[in-house]
């Protein structure tokens, strides 16, 4: 047998902000062939990237400073054109 529900409790206090906060994507400006790279605005690094072309690449992976992610870079080879996108993040502080 089981009881009636008891009263509700206070509501708690207000939970800390997502870690998804401020993150955003930049991209090349306009198609191009060859390499084209993309960098997050300063105090931000490089949380993936890729690109966007119907051509071929042969290269494409992240610019790095040190350790870290600041960017992204590919090669399109061909006639093809293509954009470079990195998605960014505010660094730790």
């Amino acid at each position: 047998m089981t009881g009636a529900q008891g009263p509700s409790g206070p509501q708690g206090p207000q939970g800390a902000q997502g870690a998804l906060s401020g993150v955003h994507v930049v991209s090349s400006d306009e198609p191009a062939t060859g390499f084209q790279s993309v960098s997050c605005p300063t105090g931000e690094v490089a949380t993936g990237g890729g690109y966007i072309t119907n051509g071929t690449v042969n290269v494409d992976a992240p610019l790095v400073d040190g350790d870290t992610p600041v960017g992204w870079q590919a090669n399109f080879f061909g006639t093809e054109p293509g954009l470079v996108y990195v998605i960014c993040a505010p660094a730790a502080p």
